[in-house]
């Protein structure tokens, strides 16, 4: 402030804060690992999805990808932020990594993410990966899905299986920690060259188990499948 005769009186601190223009910067990427099951003549396929999330000033609550899972959370002190405020600790980035079932190799899908100052980006997917087309007879995990966190009260985990062969299947074999716990057999006669179905398993303690599932045509060929 200055008077007539230019004197000068300074009021310092009087405000202090931070200007944000930009939304944050959001990236989803897709892959499809080559797994795919019938189900009542409805292809499905396995896709992995990356969603990340990155801003100065990201908030977690605008956050939405394909992954159900809790994002990874990244935090960064700024030297240039812990001069002006004590709490620095920025939430700087949401990381996310899932596989879901889909009904196309190039779903429709997209991510979006919002800053603390709700200013919200949304993206598609930017990276559409392929993996190997994988050979027949292939069986796979539908559910659960690869590096998830299951919760069950009663200890009885439904994992759905699904089968498909180009001759008919002859059996269908699910593995835990290494050991058949469910084996299917199929008749040459009925050509089945899908199935899909469930297992209930009892699992007593809480730990990472490893599920694992082969499959058989009466052709002779055989699949092992993590």
């Amino acid at each position: 402030r200055h008077d007539a005769l230019g004197n000068q009186t300074v009021t310092p601190y009087v405000w202090r804060g931070v200007i944000d223009t930009r939304a944050p910067v959001a990236t989803l990427t897709a892959l499809f690992t080559g797994r795919t099951y019938n189900t009542s003549g409805t292809p499905r396929y396995e896709i992995i999805y990356t969603c990340r999330a990155e801003d100065q000033h990201l908030g977690d609550a605008g956050f939405d990808c394909p992954c159900s899972n809790p994002p990874t959370r990244t935090y960064e002190d700024a030297p240039w932020l812990e001069a002006l405020f004590f709490d620095t600790a920025q939430l700087v980035q949401l990381e996310s990594t899932c596989a879901v079932w889909e009904d196309a190799v190039q779903p429709a899908t997209t991510i979006s993410a919002c800053d603390i100052f709700d200013r919200c980006t949304t993206a598609d997917v930017q990276h559409l990966l392929t993996g190997p087309v994988l050979p027949t007879p292939l069986a796979v995990i539908v559910s659960p899905t690869r590096d998830s966190v299951v919760a069950s009260t009663s200890g009885v985990v439904n994992v759905e299986v699904g089968a498909t062969s180009g001759p008919p299947l002859q059996d269908v074999t699910l593995l835990l920690d290494g050991l058949p716990v469910d084996t299917r057999t199929f008749d040459p006669v009925a050509n089945v060259t899908e199935a899909s179905y469930t297992v209930p398993l009892t699992l007593t303690d809480e730990r990472t188990y490893t599920l694992q599932i082969t499959a058989r045509d009466w052709a002779g060929g055989c699949s092992d499948e993590p």
